[in-house]
């Protein structure tokens, strides 16, 4: 009899705690699942993502390169602070390029670094589709002057680590260059004027 009872008392125990896991979404996690062929799906992509996930991920990027990240769809659950479910964009010195929610399709980012961190975090209330993005490696050069505008690379993002770039502008003869900085922050130094 002590034994019937306490197997029994054991599978409903068991029982009521998968039917609160799947009611509170502790085993609807599916697993973030991963980059393939420069692709990244959100879990459960096109069907809604899984409740109360929080998945990291992140990619080298390779060196001279910049990642562009194309939103080929992408549908979370939309707040005007992305406080609930979001996506977040970094790299590997916590430099956030986006925070995105809502409906954002279209939507192009540029990272620059050495590595690409994505944060996908949902909550325990809405669902929507989630996200299909698409990753490529895109050269940073050095860049031109274009409408008399110069730029680092990356600008307004920070511009990437172990570059040199050097800009030659002819000045018409008998006329000088004025050079007005719009925006300017480099790394700091002691040795730097």
């Amino acid at each position: 009899m002590d034994k019937i009872n306490c197997f029994t008392m054991i599978v409903l125990f068991l029982l009521h705690v998968f039917m609160w896991n799947n009611k509170y979404g502790a085993l609807a996690t599916q697993g973030c699942g991963s980059m393939v062929n420069n692709t990244l799906k959100s879990p459960g992509y096109p069907n809604d993502y899984p409740r109360n996930m929080h998945c990291v991920y992140s990619f080298p990027i390779p060196y001279g390169m910049a990642i562009e990240i194309r939103f080929s769809d992408f549908d979370v659950e939309d707040h005007r602070s992305c406080r609930y479910d979001y996506l977040s964009i970094s790299n590997e010195n916590n430099h956030t390029f986006g925070v995105y929610c809502g409906q954002k399709t279209g939507q192009i980012v540029s990272i620059t670094g050495d590595e690409a961190v994505i944060t996908f975090h949902t909550d325990e209330y809405v669902q929507e589709r989630g996200f299909l993005l698409f990753f490529t490696a895109i050269p940073i050069g050095c860049g031109s002057l274009v409408n008399n505008s110069l730029t680092s690379p990356g600008y307004p993002n920070n511009y990437p680590s172990r570059m040199d770039c050097v800009y030659s502008f002819p000045i018409p003869y008998g006329m000088a260059m004025k050079i007005v900085f719009a925006d300017f922050y480099l790394e700091s130094h002691p040795s730097c004027v």
